[in-house]
C-alpha cells in the first residue's frame, strides 16, 4: 500500500531491518563504554573544564538520547516525523519563551510545527509551496487583532522561529523520505553534528587562544574551529559503513558543511540568547539546559546536508550525461 507518495514499509518498520541500525548500536555502545571509561580518569584528576557533575550529567542525558534517536531515525518515516515534531514543539516552545511571544503566538508555532513536518511526509513540494499560505494566514492576526503596540515585532519572532526550527527541521523527514540511505545520513547528520560540537569544546580548551565571536560566545574559539573539523569528520568515518557511496570527496564535504553549520547554528543561538539575556535556554536537560542548547547545531546541519547531497547528485547526473 501506497501511503504520501511512499510504501506503508517505508512509513513504519523494525529500526533493526535496516542493516545499518545493528552497526550504529553497536558503534554507540562502544562510544559511551569508551567515553564513560574516559570520564572517569578525567573527573578523578580534576580536569575536564567543566565540573565532574556536569561532566556525568551530559554523558547520561546522552546515554538515554543517543539509543532513543538510532530508534526514531531507523523505524521509518512517521517515527522521524515525529522526532521532528517534537523537536520543533519544543523548540518553538523555549524559542517563544526567549522572544516573549504572547500565548496565542506560542500556540500558532505550535500549531504550524505540526503542519510543517506533516506537510514534508508528501514531499519538498508539498511543504514549500505552503509557506506563502501560512504567512498569509499569519499576517491576519496583528490586522484583524489591532495590535498596533507589537504586532509587527510578534509576528517577525513567530514568522523567524517557524522558518528556524518546524521549516529547517522538516528536511529531517525529507532526508529519509528522498535520499538514498536517508536514515542513516539524517544519524550521520546528528551524530557529526554532535561530535563537530564535542571537538570544538576540547580544542578550545587545549589550543584555543583568539576569540572567534567575543561578543555572540566568549568561550568560542578560532582553535576551537579546528575540533569542529575534526569532531565532523571523526563521526563520518566511523558511520561510513552506513554510507558507503560518499567516498573520500564525500566525507570531507559532509564535513565541511556539518562542521561549518554546527558553528552557524551555534552562534545563532548564542545570538538570541545574548539578546534575551539569558545564558541556558531551557534547564530541563540535564548537562546542557533546553532543547535548542542541544540541538542548535543539528537544525542547521540538516537542511545543509539535504542540499548539498541534492545539489551533488544533480552535478553528478549532469557530468554523466552525453
Amino acid at each position: 500500500m501506497t501511503v504520501f507518495g511512499v510504501t506503508s514499509d517505508e512509513l513504519l518498520h523494525a529500526p533493526w531491518e535496516d542493516p545499518a541500525f545493528v552497526y550504529v548500536v553497536a558503534l554507540i555502545a562502544a562510544v559511551l563504554l569508551l567515553t564513560a571509561i574516559g570520564l572517569a580518569i578525567v573527573t578523578t584528576r580534576g580536569r575536564g573544564g567543566a565540573s565532574p557533575r556536569t561532566l556525568w550529567s551530559r554523558w547520561l542525558t546522552w546515554l538515554v538520547l543517543a539509543p532513543a534517536f538510532a530508534v526514531m531515525v531507523f523505524s521509518g518515516l512517521l517515527p522521524v516525523a515525529t522526532l521532528m515534531a517534537v523537536f520543533a514543539l519544543e523548540g518553538t516552545r523555549e524559542w517563544g519563551l526567549l522572544v516573549d511571544l504572547p500565548p496565542r503566538h506560542r500556540l500558532v508555532l505550535a500549531v504550524y510545527s505540526v503542519l510543517a513536518v506533516s506537510l514534508a511526509l508528501f514531499g519538498a513540494m508539498a511543504l514549500l509551496a505552503t509557506i506563502p499560505l501560512l504567512l498569509l494566514l499569519a499576517m491576519l492576526q496583528p490586522v484583524l487583532r489591532a495590535e498596533v503596540q507589537r504586532g509587527m515585532r510578534d509576528l517577525a519572532f513567530g514568522a523567524l522561529g517557524f522558518a528556524y526550527l518546524p521549516l529547517l527541521l522538516a528536511f529531517g523527514v525529507l532526508m529519509v523520505r528522498d535520499l538514498e540511505s536517508g536514515a542513516a545520513l539524517l544519524f550521520l547528520t546528528g551524530a557529526a553534528a554532535s561530535t563537530s560540537d564535542i571537538g570544538a569544546y576540547i580544542a578550545g580548551k587545549t589550543i584555543g587562544r583568539r576569540p572567534l565571536a567575543p561578543v555572540l560566545s566568549p568561550n568560542k574559539t578560532v582553535g576551537g574551529l579546528v575540533g569542529n573539523l575534526l569532531g565532523a569528520l571523526l563521526a563520518i568515518l566511523l558511520l561510513l559503513p552506513t554510507v558507503p557511496e560518499l567516498g573520500p570527496a564525500g566525507v570531507v564535504l559532509l564535513g565541511l558543511v556539518i562542521a561549518g553549520g554546527a558553528v552557524w547554528g551555534d552562534l545563532f543561538s548564542s545570538a538570541l540568547k545574548r539578546e534575551a539575556g539569558v545564558k541556558d535556554a531551557g534547564s530541563w536537560l540535564p548537562g546542557f539546559g533546553g532543547l535548542l542548547d542541544r540541538i542548535d547545531s543539528f537544525v542547521l546541519a540538516v537542511p545543509l546536508v539535504y542540499y548539498t547531497v541534492v545539489v551533488a547528485g544533480l552535478l553528478q547526473e549532469a557530468a554523466q550525461t552525453p
